[in-house]
């Protein structure tokens, strides 16, 4: 199939429905269950659409998408563009407060979700395997360029986030931007859905595979890194994956004969991962805040780079500007230290329904025609023109490849009714990851472990917004000033974590059961927030783990994973 004589300047839209003229029987999708053809999709994607449109759907409008990754995810963006409408992305995991917060400021139409969602109160639902198709679809509206394909939420200062809009241009010109860096992508080419549908990663994954013809390989939802990973990617035959750089390292040493490229996004990558990489596949480090469709800057890693202590992420993708430039907006000298800034298609309008900011951050362009985004990332240019990511030029950090604004972490965590003072930063591990780290002041009242606070904010906010630590201080540390003196927050040393293989184990159960990791062995589960019916499922996965040896009278009563595992231990002992 001759992929140049698809279409050049439409939608993603087009594109598949070119896809479904000159290869219909081709795979598009498929996951563990079932395959779906490119003729297939096409045709249902176009009576979804036409459905949406009988239910008040319009172009302009906004729809909430609530899906998993997977089929559904693909059907739900592809009949909301053919609709005319943008979607919003919203996780299936996300708290219904939270959901519905972000429904209202979007002021969206209607919510269409996957099978076994919940339904949000206020605007219509629409169950996606329900909803069926209606003929005569030769109406639907054709997107233009400048059309809204999304709205993405992404960290702001406060506990709202920001919501960034990003039209059809930029979307469609990834089509050009993988073309021309993965020249293999194309029919027989499979492309691993990673990313969550909740951020813009999963459509550069969608993209990837149904702009060029290729299969879009949905892995089971469990999937998250290591040797399940590494299983899925042998098992499906994965040729293209785009994985978080924290993702890449917990790969497995060992061969993987179909793997064609590789992508390290979201977080630093690292030059012993890149060198490890390199010779085996394409490996690719990409660059790409939420507000530019996506992908920004690319840069494929061989041995002929300089040696350095950070990975270039490369130049410009087509149709892209990026520069780096001092506080005025002039370019710096080569090898200078600047904001990195870009400009081009893949820019998007700006943040909705807040103008201030807008115009702070998305600018007239002094250097030709269209605006430019002022990232907020520090940055320096080679000579010949390659990019360094050198880090954040405010407080912002990246927390396994998701920006996290320490504003809105600590926002979230005063709104709980212990916390009086909250502080939030970033920790590097070894492996050369952040872990988000909060330290909290509490009012006068009962004492509150770190985890019992972690274990209230799973129900406030995404799991990407809750620390991985909490430690509860006296007070904050303050400097000559009078503001917090980052620099001396405690790192409290702890005693508490699991250490023998029946304390790991109950503590993962546990950990399960609460939706945060690290719970403390000593801590007792009540005052974690937990209750008689977390207690009595502890018992039951306990004793399917261990046998009949857990009680709910021991689990009410002491109550730590340390008691448990003790009792576990004695009587597997006698």
């Amino acid at each position: 199939m001759d992929l140049d004589a698809l279409p050049a300047r439409g939608s993603l839209c087009d594109v598949v429905a070119g896809l479904a003229r000159r290869a219909p029987d081709d795979v598009a999708v498929a996951d563990a269950a079932s395959t779906v053809t490119y003729r297939e999709l096409d045709r249902r994607t176009d009576g979804l659409a036409a459905a949406l449109r009988a239910e008040g759907v319009l172009p302009g409008h906004v729809v909430a998408l609530v899906v998993d990754r997977g089929l559904e995810y693909v059907e739900a963006v592809l009949a909301v563009w053919k609709a005319g409408a943008a979607f919003l992305p919203l996780s299936t995991s996300y708290p219904e407060t939270w959901s519905l917060a972000l429904v209202e400021r979007a002021g969206v139409t209607a919510v269409l979700g996957g099978t076994a969602v919940r339904r949000l109160p206020g605007p219509p639902h629409l169950d996606l395997a329900r909803l069926g198709t209606t003929p005569g679809t030769g109406d639907l509206p054709r997107s233009a360029p400048e059309d809204l394909a999304y709205v993405m939420p992404t960290s702001g200062t406060t506990a709202e986030p920001k919501l960034v809009l990003v039209e059809h241009a930029g979307v469609r010109n990834l089509v050009d931007v993988q073309r021309a860096h993965f020249p293999d992508l194309g029919p027989g080419a499979r492309v691993l859905q990673f990313a969550s549908p909740a951020f813009d990663g999963a459509v550069f994954d969608l993209v990837m595979a149904l702009g060029h013809g290729a299969r879009l390989d949905v892995p089971p939802r469990e999937v998250v890194a290591g040797d399940d990973l590494a299983t899925t990617l042998l098992d499906r035959g994965v040729s293209h994956a785009v994985l978080p750089a924290a993702v890449v390292r917990t790969l497995p040493e060992q061969d993987y004969p179909d793997l064609r490229a590789l992508v390290s996004v979201g977080e630093v990558c690292s030059p012993s991962t890149a060198a490890r990489w390199r010779d085996r596949v394409t490996f690719v480090n990409g660059y790409g805040p939420t507000e530019t469709a996506v992908c920004a800057t690319l840069h494929t890693v061989t041995a002929a780079d300089p040696a350095a202590p950070e990975v270039p992420i490369g130049r410009a993708v087509a149709g892209t500007t990026a520069l780096v430039v001092d506080e005025h907006l002039r370019p710096v000298v080569d090898g200078e230290v600047g904001e990195i800034v870009l400009g081009g298609p893949h820019v998007g309008r700006g943040y909705l329904g807040d103008p201030d900011l807008t115009g702070r951050r998305f600018v007239d362009n002094p250097f030709g025609a269209g605006r430019l985004y002022l990232t907020g990332d520090l940055g320096r240019r080679s000579p010949d023109g390659v990019l360094t990511f050198l880090g954040r030029g405010d407080d912002q950090l990246k927390v396994r490849g998701v920006r996290v604004e320490p504003g809105a972490v600590e926002h979230a965590l005063t709104a709980l009714p212990p916390v009086r003072e909250a502080v939030v930063s970033g920790r590097a591990t070894d492996e050369g990851t952040t872990r988000l780290v909060a330290h909290v002041v509490l009012d006068d009242g009962p004492p509150v472990t770190g985890t019992a606070i972690r274990v209230a904010l799973v129900g406030e906010v995404p799991r990407h917004l809750v620390p991985d630590e909490v430690h509860v201080v006296p007070r904050l540390p303050l400097t000559a000033n009078g503001k917090v003196d980052r620099s001396r927050l405690p790192v409290p040393a702890t005693d508490d974590v699991a250490r023998t293989t029946t304390e790991q184990a109950v503590s993962r159960i546990l950990e399960g059961l609460l939706g945060v990791d690290g719970v403390g062995v000593h801590e007792h589960i009540l005052d974690l927030g937990g209750h008689s019916l977390i207690a009595t499922q502890l018992v039951a996965r306990s004793r399917a783990a261990f046998g009949g040896v857990v009680d709910l009278k021991l689990v009410l009563g002491r109550g730590t994973v340390a008691a448990i595992a003790d009792a576990i231990d004695r009587a597997r002992a006698t």
